[in-house]
């Protein structure tokens, strides 16, 4: 599957943000953690490429949310 990404592995964004965890179909689907430049830090599941299932969202001015995101 030349081209695609697949499997497990880290992708960093030009601005710094970085996902590290599952892809599939070129997206991020199944577990990983994404850290934002600006302080967002996410990691449970994901669908699609989208937050998806459980999981804890944790933002720059100290908030954090652990539970289900559709």
């Amino acid at each position: 599957m030349y081209g695609k990404y697949h499997g497990v592995g880290t992708f960093e964004w030009p601005d710094g943000s970085v996902y590290k965890g599952e892809w599939e179909n070129c997206r991020e689907n199944g577990n990983g953690k994404f850290t934002g430049v600006n302080g967002t830090i996410y990691e449970g599941s994901w669908k699609d490429g989208k937050y998806h299932g459980q999981g804890q969202l944790g933002t720059p001015d100290g908030g954090m949310y652990r539970g289900t995101f559709k």
